[in-house]
């Protein structure tokens, strides 16, 4: 590898590892609202995401995305427009105390959590981009 492109490459990756990502933001916002222990279930679905990610890239289906570039617009486009309906949907999402009087929280589904996890991390063309890299 050239130097040059580590030296972008780093800087790229410091960049991103500043700022929350939508990844940390999506598991911050899940153990706040549904509590410590639902916040695992977000976070197994963001594992799976990323392994769906790594399983694409190796079998050669992030290479064959990336070279196309509709291909590449496309899956862009979803991942952009289901972090976009997320945003919009915690934005409106009405304000919940922190300490709930008994059985008023009305707490997501172990699945529900899981699946938005990996919808989370499995359309993210971030995650093709770093590991095509």
């Amino acid at each position: 590898m050239e130097l040059t492109t580590w030296f972008a490459f780093f800087a790229a990756s410091w960049a991103i590892s500043i700022s929350p990502g939508a990844g940390a933001v999506a598991a911050m916002s899940s153990g706040l609202n549904h509590g410590f222990a639902r916040g695992y279930f977000m976070t197994l679905g963001l594992v799976l995401g990323i392994w769906t990610q790594i399983l694409v890239v190796g079998l050669g289906l992030g290479a064959l995305i990336a070279t196309s570039s509709l291909g590449f617009a496309i899956v862009k486009w979803l991942g952009v427009a289901y972090l976009v309906w997320l945003g919009i949907k915690q934005w409106r999402a009405p304000a919940v105390p922190m300490v709930a009087e008994a059985g008023e929280a009305v707490l997501a589904s172990r699945r529900s959590l899981v699946l938005r996890g990996w919808m989370v991390n499995a359309v993210n063309p971030k995650g093709t981009v770093f590991l095509l890299a």
